[in-house]
């Protein structure tokens, strides 16, 4: 088992004016840390940054520089000018952008689908789509089953990538689960999760029992969620030991505030690889 305390973390970059604006909201973000987490490879960071590249560069070559174990750039790979993504790497990583044979074999499939089902005029590849098949050297080219835009791991170090995903969100799911996951991220801890549920709960009165938490089980991270319209608290604990965390969970439970009704024992979000 990988200690998770060893992994150097993960980092993702959602890039796009879409997010910082508030029309789109960000669930591809959210969906990675939740599989980050579950194979062992949690999110130490995120950045939402707009499409100029100068807001790219200098996020990515931040967090190159922080030796993160892997780093997620997700946005910004489609056919027109405000997306960026691909050029903005490849100044970043001081890396020539070069046509890949197999990116444009991809992109030049798709346009055929698309001419055959009758949602382009032409299957020609226009320098619009050319622009999709250009990368930055040395990336690997990953498949994407669902969508146009291929995704990309760059080689930033021994075994670190920059993994460079399309936004769409089915695209970037079908990308990391066919093509990333496995590959490039397994070996990672299993990580437990269990949730406490109380009705009737103040969470300042919870100080104690939690205060004694921190103590007994340093290598269990807590932490409480109230949800004051409801009356509802939650106390989350998880770790890499699957039984210290299930024992921390009775803890909580049987050191609650006398006011507070412990709901019956439920499975928290636990996962594993």
């Amino acid at each position: 088992m990988v200690d998770l305390a060893a992994w150097p973390g993960t980092v993702a970059i959602a890039v796009g004016d879409e997010l910082l604006a508030g029309h789109t909201v960000d669930t591809n973000t959210n969906w990675l840390a939740q599989r980050l987490l579950a194979i062992g490879r949690p999110l130490r960071r995120t950045h939402t940054v707009s499409d100029d590249p100068a807001e790219i560069v200098a996020c990515v070559r931040r967090e190159v520089a922080t030796e993160a174990g892997a780093i997620f750039v997700c946005g910004g790979l489609g056919p027109t000018p405000d997306d960026r993504t691909l050029a903005s790497l490849a100044e970043a990583l001081e890396l020539p952008l070069e046509l890949d044979p197999a990116a444009a074999a991809h992109v030049q499939k798709r346009l055929d689908w698309l001419h055959q089902i009758g949602r382009i005029a032409s299957p020609e590849m226009s320098e619009a789509n050319r622009r999709m098949a250009e990368v930055p050297r040395g990336s690997l080219v990953l498949h994407n089953s669902t969508g146009m835009a291929p995704g990309l791991a760059i080689p930033v170090g021994a075994e670190r990538h920059v993994f460079v995903l399309p936004g769409v969100p089915r695209e970037l799911k079908a990308i990391f689960d066919e093509e990333i996951a496995e590959r490039f991220l397994a070996g990672g801890a299993t990580y437990t999760t269990a949730e406490v549920h109380f009705d009737g709960a103040v969470e300042a009165e919870f100080w104690d029992v939690l205060t004694r938490l921190g103590r007994e089980f340093p290598e269990v991270s807590v932490g409480s969620y109230p949800q004051p319209d409801r009356g509802h608290l939650i106390i989350r604990v998880a770790g890499t030991d699957g039984a210290r965390v299930r024992e921390a969970a009775e803890v909580v439970r049987a050191g609650a505030p006398t006011r507070a009704v412990a709901r019956p024992a439920e499975a928290g979000p636990a996962t594993s690889p």
